[in-house]
């Protein structure tokens, strides 16, 4: 290399220019450069550190080689649950995991709106209050396992982790000795569900519940197949001809028994799952 060469602005083009083609040029002092930098060929960096600017990133971005001699800013994935303590009403986002401490009152969480498929959130009671005092996690427009109905945490310690599926908020439950308050089996029903209809159909929801079917006409309660609402061997709903008119339960090619009829006004019927895709009906029928 000559003593000194001069790399000349050729501006024509406008171009750099080196006096001698396969040189190397070094820069002994610091150059900025106001716009676009175009680099043709590999741009190494043997010493030193480069330094990014971090007004573009702002902290949740990282700066990618896309495998074209170019770069470009990427979300940063992962990084696990935001972990929150709530004691009030509140509405979730996605990949949330939420402590709550209803000791001061029963509230509600209220699950994401417009939720992406594979989203998360995660409700604990976390100081052992909602078998006192419910926490209700509010569906916001979806449906949860296929219900069109809120979802109530009501077992001390009790989980619920709600994943969405696309098509509607699944979850898996855990509790202390089950997520649904053993007091409501020991003393009497979770709920009781009036229906003044006269076609009604059982969803997940009514385990555990008496269904009464208020109606002056005949009127039907339908135990849907298995494919379509898929209960635990077990499963136990009560259902009550309130109104005079005649009640039938209405069970599907999954049961062996066909269609019953409740026999009285005020009777009360049992209808349980005893196998997969069979059910029986105990009570007064006809």
């Amino acid at each position: 290399m000559a003593a000194r060469e001069v790399i000349t602005l050729n501006e024509t083009t406008p171009q750099l220019e080196a006096p001698q083609a396969g040189d190397s040029y070094e820069m002994p002092r610091d150059v900025n450069i106001t716009g676009n930098l175009t680099v043709t060929g590999s741009f190494p960096a043997t010493e030193g550190s480069a330094i990014l600017s971090t007004g573009e990133a702002g902290g949740t971005k990282y700066l990618r080689e896309d495998g074209d001699n170019s770069c470009s800013w990427q979300a940063i994935a992962g990084g696990g649950l935001t972990v929150l303590f709530k004691s009030a009403n509140y509405t979730a986002s996605a990949g949330e995991f939420i402590v709550c401490d209803s000791s001061g009152g029963a509230f509600t969480v209220t699950l994401p709106v417009g939720p992406s498929a594979t989203d998360q959130v995660f409700v604990v009671d976390g100081v052992g209050s909602c078998g006192t005092n419910t926490v209700t996690v509010a569906r916001n427009g979806e449906t949860i396992l296929g219900d069109a109905e809120d979802f109530e945490l009501d077992q001390d310690f009790g989980q619920a982790n709600f994943a969405y599926g696309g098509a509607d908020w699944q979850h898996a439950l855990s509790g202390t000795p089950d997520i649904v308050n053993a007091n409501d089996f020991i003393y009497g029903y979770r709920g009781v569900i009036d229906f003044t209809g006269t076609s009604e159909s059982a969803i997940r929801n009514h385990e555990g519940q008496l269904i009464t079917m208020t109606n002056g006409s005949a009127n039907t309660y339908t135990i849907p197949a298995e494919a379509s609402v898929n209960y635990d061997i077990g499963t136990k709903i009560d259902v009550m001809q309130k109104g005079t008119g005649q009640t039938t339960i209405a069970l599907t090619t999954d049961s062996l028994l066909g269609n019953v009829k409740i026999d009285a006004q005020y009777d009360v019927v049992t209808v349980v799952k005893t196998a997969s895709a069979e059910w029986v009906v105990l009570g007064g029928v006809v």
